[in-house]
């Protein structure tokens, strides 16, 4: 999984986030179209592939043949596998941060490797729609196979609030 790329503008931790210009990063934020509830994310893990049309995917608004899942999505059915043992990241209010996706690959590939199953079986259709609580149901069985829960940190988070530092609610 993979933010979709402009040229010149990647980053992959919030310390490359917080190195860009607030002019870049509103740049960045706009082209995930952040202000809507969510941003498609890029699939590239073979693993996933056979579930992405059961599970809602889209073409990438910049390449058809690239198959993307929504940010919200793949928090949703992921990040039942992280804690926040920092105080900090517990502290910080829903919604105002999203993951950053090669983290949520990252716990996709430890639930794999947990065990989580992932065969299609052919109660599986995009007519009747089971594709999510089915997928949903069995990553929360390979949850509890995890030898340990994986640690959510600050350095894997990115702020979507404003980047302006001198906007704030009286403006």
């Amino acid at each position: 999984m993979e933010l979709r790329k402009l040229p010149g503008t990647w980053f992959d931790s919030r310390a490359t986030w917080l190195a860009r210009t607030d002019a870049r990063r509103t740049t960045l934020l706009t082209h995930r179209n952040i202000n809507d509830s969510s941003f498609p994310v890029r699939i590239v893990n073979a693993a996933l592939a056979p579930w992405l049309p059961f599970l809602g995917a889209t073409p990438d608004p910049t390449d058809a043949n690239q198959l993307c899942l929504e940010q919200h999505h793949l928090e949703f059915y992921f990040l039942g596998a992280f804690i926040a043992p920092d105080v900090t990241v517990r502290g910080i209010e829903n919604g105002a941060v999203f993951v950053l996706p090669s983290r949520l690959n990252g716990a996709f590939e430890a639930l794999v490797s947990a065990g989580l199953d992932l065969t299609l079986g052919p109660r599986v259709t995009e007519l009747n729609g089971l594709g999510p609580a089915v997928f949903l149901s069995r990553i929360c069985a390979a949850i509890v196979l995890l030898t340990q829960m994986l640690e959510l940190r600050m350095e894997e988070l990115i702020s979507i609030e404003e980047c302006d530092p001198l906007v704030d609610d009286e403006t």
